[in-house]
């Protein structure tokens, strides 16, 4: 029997999963959830892209309604570190019912990518839904087969490497246009650290008619995060 369409149901969430445990960690020194979770209890390090997604993060798992009023109970579960696994693992299982009636542990690369494909976003989204999940996944102790384990481990594996090509003893190299052949246009944003002990600078060069989605969100989230340290700094 054909899976039936995901595209009724609320999209899953596309938000990274380290941004979602670093928010319930911020949200779990106050104690107990404030009357409502909205951008004005997110850490300053939050670009607003990174706290819109978050949100929809929680009210895909009813952990908040529509308004941000939490859902106190079940949202403190997932704030405290010492029951956060089960009452996420919980959660997941309860948010994605078709990936686990699967089952799960025998699902492939391609079944998975399917699922998220069922819920009409577009490719960037369907990624980024996939890898939360997978991440989730992994964090929580939950078994996925082989070949999906395998194909994550490569990825990452895969980035890393290309993250440490080029660098010389840890040194980045010198800010420039990707070509110099074909000038860009570009910037560079330089801010002090906190300590006194160093800056750091972030040289863009872009075309900003050629941008796609993704890496607009990357580039201005950046931006906005060395925006916000400067300002708490001043």
């Amino acid at each position: 029997m054909a899976r039936p369409p995901q595209s009724d149901n609320p999209a899953p969430p596309s938000v990274g999963y380290g941004s979602l445990i670093t928010f319930l960690d911020h949200l779990n020194t106050f104690g107990d959830p404030p009357n409502l979770i909205n951008n004005r209890v997110f850490p300053s390090s939050f670009s607003g892209t990174t706290m819109a997604l978050t949100l929809r993060a929680l009210r895909f798992f009813d952990l908040i309604d529509e308004d941000g009023k939490p859902s106190e109970a079940a949202l403190k579960a997932v704030m405290s570190p010492d029951t956060r696994q089960g009452a996420l693992t919980n959660l997941l299982e309860e948010k994605y019912p078709g990936l686990f009636s699967l089952p799960l542990s025998k699902a492939g690369p391609g079944e998975i990518r399917d699922y998220f494909g069922g819920f009409g976003m577009d490719a960037t989204a369907v990624r980024k839904a996939r890898s939360f999940f997978l991440q989730a996944a992994k964090e929580n102790g939950i078994a996925v087969h082989g070949s999906v384990a395998k194909e994550t481990r490569s990825r990452t594996k895969g980035a890393k490497r290309k993250k440490d090509k080029g660098t010389n003893g840890g040194s980045p190299p010198p800010l420039k246009p990707p070509d110099d052949n074909q000038p860009l246009k570009g910037d560079v944003k330089t801010i002090s650290l906190r300590s006194g002990n160093g800056r750091i600078s972030l040289g863009v060069y872009f075309e900003p008619i050629s941008f796609s989605s993704e890496d607009r969100e990357f580039v201005f989230e950046l931006i906005d995060k060395l925006n916000a340290y400067e300002k708490n700094n001043a």
